[in-house]
């Protein structure tokens, strides 16, 4: 089936994201052997996937989540393909991970606050 797909991806995509998307179901279908997960039948398996690349694990730091992305995108053109190829595959969605932190600094905040009767009274000073 990997070798079906791979063939699948290197007509449709990239030929580096064909690479790295193989790579990614292999070790989806390593994580499903070793966890005795079927997906098939279990819409959290990808869910369950995603969070364990992100925590990591064995002693392995956990990926960041811009390569988590890629691996959850992979998986999903996975099940895309199979279910275009008749294979009786579950729905299974994951969140993408947010890949940037937003910092709140003190500017902004003050950026978002509502305007008070004092602000209010200051800017309408000159209007009249």
């Amino acid at each position: 089936m990997v070798e079906a797909f791979k063939q699948h991806l290197q007509r449709t995509h990239a030929p580096g994201t064909a690479t790295a998307y193989t790579g990614w179901v292999r070790r989806y279908d390593a994580w499903l052997t070793t966890t005795d997960r079927d997906p098939v039948s279990d819409p959290r398996a990808l869910r369950d996937f995603v969070a364990s690349l992100l925590r990591g694990g064995d002693g392995r730091e956990g990926n960041k989540p811009s390569t988590v992305n890629v691996a959850r995108a992979a998986v999903e053109s996975l099940n895309a393909w199979l279910r275009e190829e008749g294979h009786p595959v579950v729905e299974q969605r994951s969140p993408e991970i947010p890949t940037q932190t937003v910092p709140i600094t003190s500017s902004s905040l003050w950026a978002t606050q509502t305007p008070t009767i004092i602000s209010c009274s200051l800017s309408l000073s000159g209007f009249w």
